[in-house]
């Protein structure tokens, strides 16, 4: 537990020093320059990035506040039953919208429709989406990406996975077994929305994994649906 908090401090303090020293170093310069030694151009892009780095710097200390509340079991959840295909169309449609012009295209094969969870829509959402915008940020550009659902689990917890890479590698990893690891572990690319977005997946009652051959493996447990009864004639 020790550890886990000194590797949560190291993260913050990493994550919290780049938009600091973006807003510290700009206004120094407003601050600091001569009347008319910079235009009102110049003043108005340095009060944006000045703008821009605050914003930065608030969310990430939200997620942190997040995190630290999640630890205490203080994270409000808004818990719902929903079916994960309404979930990750909207993800996929963000995703597509903020694709910066890159070409990653994002696929969901499956039966995502049909799948009945209980989770918070919200918080959900947005661990999914930072899951695969993480992955989508270290693919290639114009690569074509897949969400692939698939079945978990036996009678007594039913479960779902969503495998999440290329097509190729996730074909690999649906036929064969694979070395896997708890996402973001020996990762230093991990980051603080990283590490909110597989404590949000925990605290549905479902795990997030690295594999070796590359994609993202992301199990949910799935609402059993109660056998119905046919009536007596």
């Amino acid at each position: 537990m020790r550890h886990a908090h000194t590797d949560l401090l190291s993260l913050a303090v990493h994550e919290l020093r780049d938009p600091t020293a973006v807003i510290l170093g700009y206004a120094r310069i407003l601050a600091g320059s001569r009347r008319g030694s910079l235009s009102t151009a110049e003043r108005r892009e340095l009060a944006s990035s000045i703008e821009r780095a605050a914003r930065d710097l608030v969310q990430r200390l939200n997620t942190l506040s997040d995190l630290a509340n999640l630890e205490r079991k203080t994270l409000p959840f808004n818990q719902l039953q929903l079916t994960l295909g309404s979930v990750l169309d909207g993800v996929v449609a963000e995703l597509a919208l903020e694709g910066g012009g890159r070409g990653v295209s994002v696929e969901v094969t499956g039966a995502a429709a049909t799948t009945t969870l209980r989770a918070d829509p919200a918080r959900l959402a947005k661990a999914l989406k930072t899951i695969l915008a993480t992955v989508a940020g270290r693919a290639p550009d114009n690569t074509s990406l897949l969400v692939r659902h698939e079945p978990r689990g036996g009678a007594s917890r039913r479960g779902v996975a969503l495998i999440v890479g290329d097509r190729a590698a996730v074909d690999r990893i649906s036929r064969q077994p694979v070395r896997r690891v708890r996402f973001g572990e020996g990762d230093d690319r991990l980051r603080l929305d990283g590490l909110l977005a597989r404590r949000i997946i925990e605290a549905h009652g479902g795990q997030i994994w690295s594999t070796q051959a590359g994609p993202t493996v992301i199990e949910l447990p799935v609402v059993s649906r109660r056998p119905t009864r046919k009536s007596a004639d």
